[in-house]
């Protein structure tokens, strides 16, 4: 849900550049603004001690990242970086809060945001703890299809086996071999080493 960006800047908000694979904060910060994107992604990921990566989630334009963590007043339980070059809005905590205390519109709608993506998280989470790797991989390329303003039409995945495995909580040997299996049932398409589903 975004905010209105004419009422972030009356408030104070800052535009900010952020390029490609440039971090926006790291895990264990303490979170002093909101976040907003007016154009570009941004990846919410942590990193276990054996060095593996696992994608939280992927935002893109209009969309707030982070805020659960503002909103609570508790350290970042996850890094977050650009993969691709972002414009965000950036408003400090102060501020944040002074606006959900004065418009509780916006702070209803937030709260129905936050409880969708705590819901979407529940459902990602059971996907990949009780999920063979064909059903992980699906579930994952139909969010993205669902995201689409057509989802009738075939989206060429704009991620790595290695981003993919990485969302889906995979190996990327996994993630190879079953997407070469799930071309084979005609699942998914795979041309030119890039994945149509």
């Amino acid at each position: 849900m975004p905010i209105d960006r004419m009422l972030l800047e009356s408030e104070g908000a800052i535009v900010k550049k952020y390029i490609k694979g440039e971090i926006i904060f790291l895990e264990g910060n303490e979170p002093r603004c909101y976040y907003q994107i007016i154009s570009g992604e941004v990846k919410m990921f942590c990193i276990n001690s054996d060095g593996k990566e696992f994608t939280q989630g992927i935002f893109s334009d209009a969309c707030c990242f982070g805020e659960v963590p503002l909103i609570l007043n508790l350290p970042y339980p996850a890094s977050a970086m650009a993969t691709r070059d972002t414009f965000l809005l950036k408003l400090s905590s102060d501020s944040f809060t002074r606006l959900l205390n004065t418009n509780h519109q916006i702070a209803l709608e937030l709260l129905q945001a936050i409880s969708q993506k705590a819901y979407n998280k529940a459902v990602t989470l059971r996907e990949v703890v009780n999920n063979p790797p064909e059903t992980r991989i699906l579930s994952f390329l139909d969010s993205l299809k669902a995201k689409q303003e057509n989802p009738n039409e075939q989206l060429l995945v704009p991620f790595t086996r290695q981003e993919i495995a990485n969302y889906t909580g995979l190996r990327v040997e996994t993630v190879i071999r079953t997407l070469l299996r799930m071309k084979k049932q005609k699942k998914v398409d795979i041309i030119d080493h890039k994945l149509y589903y």
